[in-house]
């Protein structure tokens, strides 16, 4: 309740208790000084206006905004389990890039609680290539062959920058419900080098300078650890929103981790 709407409930109990008192409680009591009848038939009459606005007021401005609050308030509750739902699969997809890129699903809970290493990264990706198979089992089907294959790493991010995008796409038509903060993550994200650049960094073919061929191999990861360091800043900031809706199932059972 507002500060004013406060005085207002104030301003009219004590309204009602003067009413009372000086026109029923005491209507026939002596007068303790002359005028003292004028005076406070003046201030009953004054205090009635008081209460007669306070009534308006509640009725026609008060009860309704009440209303349109509450119904905003279930709205952003319904709203807060959608958004909580697409930051969880934000977060899924970001962590299942950072298991292929170590090749290792027991680092899962590592990734999740811990900001990335870049000494152990660089460490650990430097024997992960993009051509290996992905540490996550997953097919990848071949159009014009119609074969499946094992995904590589270079793919199975591929895959997962589609889904991250996705559900940006997704939390973006719920902008007007979203934080500034998190809009401002969503935004970054999609600047990082990992999720913009993946196609650049994992193109191969040479390129052409003044008649000559130049190569650029793909190399390990541990190339690209400050792109991957920038992108696990972003997971971070996605936590701390997720974290900001444990009152949401999705963000509930996300928050399990961290007790």
């Amino acid at each position: 309740m507002k500060k004013h709407d406060k005085i207002l409930i104030v301003l009219g109990t004590f309204s009602l208790v003067f009413v009372l008192i000086f026109e029923v409680i005491a209507r026939d009591c002596t007068e303790w000084f002359a005028g003292a009848g004028e005076l406070v038939s003046v201030l009953v009459n004054i205090f009635l206006s008081c209460l007669a606005g306070c009534i308006i007021y509640f009725i026609s401005c008060y009860l309704p905004l009440r209303e349109i609050e509450r119904k905003r308030h279930e709205e952003q509750v319904k709203v807060d389990e959608i958004v909580a739902v697409h930051l969880r699969n934000v977060l899924d997809s970001i962590s299942r890039i950072f298991i292929v890129a170590y090749g290792d699903w027991a680092k899962f809970e590592s990734i999740v609680l811990n900001p990335l290493d870049e000494v152990e990264f660089k460490s650990i990706a430097k024997n992960i290539k993009p051509t290996d198979i992905a540490a996550i089992s997953r097919s990848k089907f071949d159009p014009n062959t119609g074969v499946g294959y094992p995904m590589t790493v270079e793919d199975f991010i591929f895959e997962s920058i589609e889904n991250i995008l996705g559900e940006h796409q997704k939390l973006f038509q719920l902008e007007r419900f979203l934080s500034v903060d998190l809009i401002k993550t969503l935004s970054r994200t999609e600047q990082t080098q990992i999720i913009s650049n993946w196609d650049t960094l994992m193109n191969d073919k040479p390129t052409v300078i003044g008649g000559q061929k130049y190569y650029c191999p793909k190399g390990d990861l541990a190339n690209y650890s400050s792109a991957f360091k920038s992108l696990d800043e972003s997971f971070r900031s996605f936590q701390s929103e997720i974290l900001l809706l444990a009152h949401t199932e999705a963000g509930k059972q996300y928050s399990k981790a961290f007790k």
